[in-house]
């Protein structure tokens, strides 16, 4: 669990570790503050000020921190998904790519279930323990979530996290309709990904215009979240832009491209341009207007959001893996990350617990200032990182092991790789 390795191989996409744990360290920070919200404040005046200030716009725009996730996602199942092909020559094995997913993420969600039907509403009881829990009560809901069609079938707030696991569930069941034809007939398939790319956007759009949502921040709206916010089609765009670069980077595989200098200043202005004008462009809105667009400023802004994120982490991406990320590539890829990155899972599942208890044990109203924030992010976060390794060692890692006792491994030989070329097609033997 904590060992490092320094090695560095063609076949791992490093900065994907450290953008990783730096995505799911903001999602802890922003679930401090909102979760933070229950709780009454002697000064609730400074902290409604706050919310409508500048500094608060990574917070309340911290939902982009989910399709990093998404796009991390696409692009590891086409990497790995498209070399696995390469070395049975085009052959998937559809089945146990769903047997092994639906093992390697059931056992810490079925623990999380578990947790919420126990002992949850007895842990860390106070005056304001209900106020913080009222989104992890679930009801008959909890077989959904299981199946991992809760997004669909009941769209409730019961285990709050886990809509973000069927998401990822329904496109890693849907992923071979991708990966068959990409592998075989190559570029000509590209053009489906866009369409598919542009039909989500062009959904999450026509949602905005026709109900009249307004509110630019996706989240506090049941409607909106509902309609826009878990649904596996609206929501796949980033996906499908991590799995076009994670095929573009596998049959450039072997290949140094040569970007002038001109280019490379050019891509990371671009970049830091999009991640910026996403998390504080819509800040004169949220204060002048307490977070309300136009119907058509909303539209434009939800629907296009997170296809652009996706955007500028693949640039991001491209550049670390192939020589020009400079000290981004030095961050992100440093082994430090490693042992945070495989603890990962277990902590975005069972961080929420751990948030709301600290929360639900307090007696008196608190202060809020940003120096207490940091202090509660702190304290949820190291909780929840020691809680994560207790899950990982009881319900994840077992779990792996015992998979790989019973399903074994092939004894033959992987095919090696002779040529992989920009064309269409992987050369193989």
């Amino acid at each position: 669990m904590f060992a490092i390795s320094t090695k560095k191989s063609p076949n791992t996409i490093d900065c994907i570790i450290g953008m990783r744990v730096l995505s799911m360290v903001w999602v802890v920070y922003a679930h401090t503050y909102l979760i933070s919200r229950a709780i009454p404040e002697i000064n609730g005046l400074d902290k409604s000020a706050w919310f409508r200030s500048f500094v608060s716009m990574p917070v309340v725009n911290s939902t982009v921190s989910v399709d990093s996730f998404f796009f991390m996602s696409g692009l590891l199942v086409a990497w790995l998904g498209f070399r696995e092909m390469d070395r049975n020559n085009g052959r998937l094995n559809v089945i146990m790519m769903y047997v092994h997913r639906y093992i390697r993420l059931t056992p810490v969600v079925a623990a999380g279930l578990l947790y919420i039907f126990s002992i949850n509403e007895i842990v860390g009881t106070g005056p304001f323990r209900q106020d913080t829990i009222n989104s992890e009560k679930c009801k008959g809901d909890w077989w959904g979530i299981l199946l991992y069609l809760q997004n669909y079938v009941f769209k409730s707030k019961c285990y709050g996290r886990t809509w973000y696991l069927a998401i990822d569930f329904q496109l890693y069941v849907l992923s071979p309709l991708l990966l068959i034809p990409m592998w075989k007939w190559g570029k000509k398939f590209a053009p489906v990904l866009v369409a598919l790319a542009l039909m989500s956007i062009a959904c999450v759009m026509t949602i905005y215009i026709t109900q009249g949502f307004t509110d630019i921040r996706g989240f506090t709206n049941k409607d909106e979240w509902g309609l826009t916010y878990i649904p596996m089609h609206t929501r796949c765009s980033p996906w499908l832009v991590g799995f076009g670069l994670g095929y573009f980077m596998h049959i450039n595989r072997n290949r140094r491209f040569q970007l002038s200098k001109l280019t490379q200043v050019l891509g990371w202005i671009i970049c830091f341009g999009i991640l910026c004008s996403i998390i504080f462009g819509p800040y004169f809105t949220i204060h002048n207007r307490k977070g309300v667009a136009t119907v058509f400023e909303a539209a434009m802004y939800e629907g296009w959001k997170r296809c652009s994120w996706a955007i500028a982490l693949a640039w991001i991406t491209f550049a670390c893996h192939f020589g020009y990320g400079g000290i981004i590539d030095g961050f992100l890829s440093h082994p430090f990350w490693q042992p945070l990155g495989r603890l990962n899972y277990s902590l975005y599942l069972w961080h929420m617990f751990i948030i709301r208890i600290n929360f639900g044990l307090m007696r008196t109203p608190m202060f809020f200032s940003t120096y207490n924030e940091i202090l509660y992010f702190w304290s949820g976060f190291g909780m929840s990182f020691l809680c994560a390794i207790v899950i990982s060692l009881a319900f994840e890692s077992p779990v792996l092991v015992l998979e790989k006792f019973i399903f074994g491994k092939s004894d033959k030989k992987p095919q090696q790789h002779i040529e992989t070329t920009p064309s269409t097609k992987v050369v193989v033997e």
